[in-house]
């Protein structure tokens, strides 16, 4: 007789759907940054999805069914790691309403923005990736493989940062340049929160017998 609750593969699933949305999210900055009109609102109504699925999965993971072993015995640590998770939509959408409301001028500084906002693209897809492997088990070579890409990443979204704030001062006056120097922490923060919940995954990793 099956334990009552919610099964491991349930859970597996909406992890996919979660870390899938999170990554469109932050996708969906581009459109915020090539000039599309509506690239605010879709950032936030992909946040706003990202929160109602992450707590959907939170939920699941309060009821899992109590086998004694995987997503059961994990069930706090992935909530922790989900909750970190949250924070890369968070940042992403903090970024498109800071935009809105201080309607910068991006000038030669926008190709960089869009360059880091790819590259947070490529980070959360490897989240994905790693956060996959590790609820199946035994793919270990795989998260850590994730995990790897992912701080590479984030070096060069650093490197990225410093080029695009050096651009901003040298083209535009201080003020200005002080604007767009914010913007510009906002998306490496996405990368950053990437990266933390990375480390949160490979963290369990470690943990597991």
């Amino acid at each position: 007789m099956e334990a009552a609750g919610v099964t491991d593969d349930r859970i597996e699933e909406l992890s996919e759907t979660y870390l899938e949305e999170v990554t469109e999210c932050v996708s969906a900055l581009d459109g915020v940054f090539d000039g599309t009109e509506s690239g605010v609102e879709r950032v936030e109504s992909l946040e706003s999805r990202c929160d109602e699925t992450g707590r959907a999965l939170r939920s699941a993971l309060g009821a899992a069914a109590p086998t004694f072993r995987g997503v059961y015995l994990q069930a706090g640590d992935l909530a922790e790691f989900y909750t970190r998770t949250d924070e890369v939509a968070n940042h992403a959408e903090a970024v498109a309403l800071d935009y809105r409301a201080t309607g910068a001028y991006l000038g030669p500084v926008r190709p960089h923005l869009r360059e880091m906002v790819a590259d947070a693209v490529v980070a959360s897809a490897h989240l994905e990736t790693a956060t996959a492997a590790y609820l199946a088990d035994g793919e270990d070579d795989t998260v850590s493989e994730a995990v790897s890409r992912i701080r590479e990443l984030e070096r060069a979204c650093d490197d990225r940062r410093h080029d695009a704030v050096r651009v901003a001062f040298e083209q535009r006056d201080a003020a200005d340049a002080l604007v767009v120097r914010e913007l510009v922490r906002g998306v490496d923060a996405v990368v950053d929160a990437v990266e933390d919940a990375a480390d949160h995954i490979e963290f369990m990793v470690s943990l597991s017998p």
